[in-house]
């Protein structure tokens, strides 16, 4: 595991957990504790890549306000010790770094907008707009994009879903890694459950599909055999007409 953390305030520059458990133990009680994202990291990449995509898109959400975040690359393990699944866990504060010092508690007090320095750090606003989410799914397709054509790879992602895209197709479930060791000890997995009923019911979709498209196939021959019989009948009955 690889963990970086970014915009802490000064009380908590150098440990990281510091400014976490002052999150919970001072933060409003109705308030969101923080943001929080899980994303997967491209399996063939290398450790590096990993920390280069994983701290470039965190920026992307953090670094115009300076919000403090933390991020762990995990690479994923499997019962053999295979990396399976790479992924990234994401935490971002809400609260803005506005250059002010503060102490640990008053940094979580309601803010001051007549005297910001009496008041705690200002709560941003931008995860309430309404497309910050479809804006925040394209940066992280751009980097990978970026990343694999850095990479010379033909592998391209899309934010978008396949709706939106045009296409026909029913998105897949994610399983994690923890199916197949479920699975291997005779123990049931609702989301593999759920992901085999929805394969098989895509393959009984293709497999009508196709069934269907090779009865319109029969169906098209006999119409032109039909329309030749209908044809030798017209010039025979002509023929004996005369």
């Amino acid at each position: 595991m690889h963990a970086v953390s970014e915009h802490l305030p000064d009380w908590a520059d150098r440990d990281a957990r510091l400014f976490w458990d002052a999150v919970d133990l001072y933060e409003r009680a109705n308030a969101r504790l923080f943001v929080r994202a899980i994303y997967a990291l491209p399996r063939d990449f290398d450790h590096a890549e990993w920390v280069d995509l994983a701290r470039g898109f965190a920026e992307d959400l953090t670094g115009l306000e300076r919000l403090p975040y933390t991020l762990a690359v995990h690479p994923g393990f499997d019962q053999e010790g295979r990396i399976h699944n790479p992924h990234v866990h994401l935490m971002i504060s809400e609260h803005r770094d506005d250059g002010i010092e503060r102490a640990r508690r008053p940094w979580f007090r309601a803010p001051n907008r007549h005297d910001p320095a009496r008041g705690g750090a200002p709560r941003s606003r931008v995860f309430h707009q309404r497309g910050w989410l479809e804006d925040a799914r394209q940066h992280w397709a751009d980097r990978l994009n970026t990343a694999f054509e850095r990479n010379g790879r033909a592998d391209r992602v899309d934010h978008r879903s396949y709706a939106r895209q045009g296409i026909d197709r029913q998105p897949g479930l994610h399983i994690g890694p923890s199916a197949p060791y479920l699975v291997a000890q005779g123990r049931p997995h609702d989301r593999l459950a759920d992901a085999a009923m929805t394969r098989d019911d895509q393959n009984r979709v293709a497999a009508i599909d196709q069934e269907i498209a090779s009865l319109e196939g029969e169906r098209q021959g006999l119409a032109h055999q039909i329309e030749r019989a209908d044809a030798v009948l017209d010039r025979d009955a002509g023929s004996r007409g005369r």
